[in-house]
């Protein structure tokens, strides 16, 4: 398998595990906001449950991608530092 290749499925490992953490924080921290300051006891609407996750799932990709471009640039860097 391409070093490259192996980069960037390590990257993208370690980004997908980081944005899960990244994303339950901003999750927990969202719906802490929106209980306090938006709609308190109130019920909420099914579209700031789907909000909350919706963000949640987004970061969580970028964390994947953000992981794995920086993975793929880490092996193009040591490629040329071996070359």
């Amino acid at each position: 398998m391409p070093r490259r290749l192996l980069y960037a499925l390590g990257g993208g490992a370690i980004g997908a595990t980081a944005g899960f953490f990244l994303a339950c924080v901003i999750i927990l921290v969202g719906a802490g906001v929106f209980w306090l300051f938006i709609f308190g006891d109130d019920i909420w609407p099914a579209s700031a449950e789907n909000a909350l996750v919706a963000f949640g799932g987004l970061i969580w990709l970028l964390g994947v991608v953000g992981g794995g471009i920086a993975g793929w640039k880490r092996a193009v860097e040591t490629e040329a530092r071996l070359s």
